[in-house]
């Protein structure tokens, strides 16, 4: 991976956590490391920033049929797999939202 590609991703990295304040970012020994690049108590962060990435056009779409703030989703799998795991997708800050209403039921915020 080129120097310029490791400084956008861990740009990213810290914009995302930026975006909450139990987001903490790993520190890896070496970039080679295998490991989460955002860690949380309740969820793990891979964090990617592409040029383009084809499955936004999906959710797109499914933002065009929500109605009166519903959250749109797209859910996903890979066909021909005998027992597929499926994916969800969905915006960053309905994650967030939805994260800030487990931490709440969970005890991890304070509010």
């Amino acid at each position: 991976m080129s120097r310029s590609s490791q400084r956008t991703g861990k740009r990213f990295e810290q914009k995302v956590v930026a975006a909450h304040p139990l987001f903490r970012r790993y520190t890896r020994k070496s970039y080679g490391e295998s490991a989460p690049d955002v860690l949380h108590p309740m969820v793990v962060i891979e964090c990617k920033s592409r040029a383009k990435i084809a499955a936004i056009r999906f959710l797109e779409q499914a933002e065009s049929y929500s109605k009166d703030g519903c959250v749109a989703w797209v859910v996903m799998k890979e066909a021909n797999k005998r027992q597929p795991e499926w994916v969800v997708m969905m915006r960053f800050n309905d994650a967030l939202a939805l994260l800030e209403f487990a931490e709440e039921k969970c005890g991890l915020r304070g509010e």
